[in-house]
């Protein structure tokens, strides 16, 4: 009997653990095909770093953010045909205290025209190790986010600002190669 409650401590314990070291929550998308595309894992407090710089979140992210954040991907999924047997970038997702919004993947190798982590994940290229799990990331600052919906326009829809249409943004400059349009 005692083998039996030590070993379902254990097991409690070890699952427990392991939920708590994977807390973050984790969505996947594929492209237009059924390719997987991306994987998105978002950062809480309580999550540990999820930055290239080790930077952890300062604040939890609402639902209404993740899913305007998700709209963003989205829009990239809906375009973007990926290479059949190719890896889904992978992106961290976190909070900082910064008046500003960033979305950024390292070069996969120090060489003129070289892709970022990425871009060479979706394109059948070694994207080289991740870091802290990722092959790019996004920063969520203190912007005065918009409380609307995300529907696409040309003309804004309030004076504040769409988290989903700066993010369609910020993650076109983590695929690389957008930077002379």
């Amino acid at each position: 009997m005692k083998s039996k409650i030590v070993a379902a401590t254990i097991l409690a314990s070890g699952t427990f653990l392991s939920t708590f070291a994977l807390a973050q929550t984790v969505y996947n998308f594929s492209d237009a095909n059924g390719q997987p595309f991306i994987t998105a894992k978002y950062y809480g407090v309580d999550d540990g770093p999820y930055s290239a710089s080790d930077q952890s979140s300062t604040w939890n992210f609402s639902q209404f953010e993740i899913d305007q954040l998700n709209l963003a991907i989205q829009h990239w999924a809906e375009i973007i045909q990926v290479i059949p047997g190719t890896s889904p970038a992978i992106f961290n997702i976190g909070t900082m205290e910064d008046y500003n919004a960033y979305a950024y993947s390292p070069i996969t190798f120090e060489e003129e025209g070289a892709p970022t982590k990425v871009g060479a994940a979706l394109t059948g290229q070694n994207p080289g190790e991740p870091i802290n799990g990722a092959h790019g990331f996004i920063q969520i600052g203190t912007l005065p986010w918009s409380e609307e919906g995300y529907i696409p326009s040309q003309l804004p829809s309030t004076s504040e600002i769409s988290l989903a249409t700066t993010m369609i943004h910020e993650i076109a400059d983590a695929f690389g190669g957008f930077e002379q349009f």
